[in-house]
C-alpha cells in the first residue's frame, strides 16, 4: 500500500515575522530604530510620572489622618 504523505504547513505569527524583517533591517535603518526607542522611553517616562504622582497624593492623605481619643 502506499502511504500518502502529509504535507505540512508552516503557520508564522504575522507580528513576529514583522519583528524579524524589521531586526533585520535595524543597520539599514538605524535612525528610525533609534527615534523608537527614544519613544519607548517616553512613554514608560510618562507612566512613570503618573505613578509618582499618585504616590505622592497617597503620602499626603496619609498624613491628613488624626487621632480620635475614644472614651471607654
Amino acid at each position: 500500500m502506499a502511504e500518502k504523505k502529509e504535507k505540512k504547513e508552516e503557520v508564522i505569527c504575522p507580528l513576529c515575522l514583522f519583528m524579524r524583517s524589521l531586526s533585520e533591517k535595524q543597520k539599514q535603518y538605524q535612525q528610525f530604530f533609534e527615534h523608537l526607542n527614544k519613544a519607548r522611553i517616553e512613554v514608560l517616562e510618562a507612566f512613570k510620572s503618573l505613578i509618582e504622582g499618585r504616590i505622592e497624593e497617597i503620602k499626603k492623605e496619609k498624613k491628613k489622618v488624626e487621632k480620635i481619643k475614644v472614651e471607654s
